[in-house]
């Protein structure tokens, strides 16, 4: 029927409204097997040789000891050319003020790829966000659509 449309009442306001409430819970409680975000916009690319935190990056903190990946796009941007330079990504805990080990991995790609860590341990009532730089400030590391994917 042309013109014709179902109407939802409640039903798409009530499970808004059940995962909006998961969603922030998990923020601060273990999740297994949930995608908790922290950061990353796909249309700013970093050009700093030091670390920096990935723009809108997001601080997660966590209750309980868990085991978690950073799975995270990224990819280098090169003006007029093929890019030669490394991106470097790396999850970085706030409260002990060091890198998370084994966090760090780097990337060539030139188009946007799948970047995933290995299993790193983390540490309740610890925060943690995403951090990036690139080897040559002449091109750009794009990452963006950062999770902690919790175990």
């Amino acid at each position: 029927m042309a013109g014709a449309y179902i109407e939802l009442e409640l039903v798409f306001g009530d499970v808004f409204t059940e995962a909006r409430a998961a969603y922030f819970e998990t923020q601060y409680k273990l999740a297994k097997g949930r995608h908790l975000p922290i950061g990353g916009i796909p249309e700013v690319g970093v050009t700093d040789e030091d670390w920096v935190d990935v723009p809108g990056v997001i601080h997660v903190a966590l209750a309980e000891d868990t085991t978690a990946q950073v799975h995270a796009m990224g990819f280098i941007e090169a003006d007029g050319g093929a890019p030669t330079a490394t991106g470097s990504l790396r999850l970085w805990d706030i409260t002990g003020a060091a890198v998370v080990t084994s966090s760090e991995i780097t990337f060539t790609d030139d188009a946007p790829t799948l970047q995933t860590t290995p299993n790193l341990d983390l540490v309740a009532g610890s925060q943690y966000k995403l951090q990036v730089k690139i080897s040559d400030s002449a091109e750009k590391a794009v990452v963006y659509g950062g999770s902690l994917v919790t175990q």
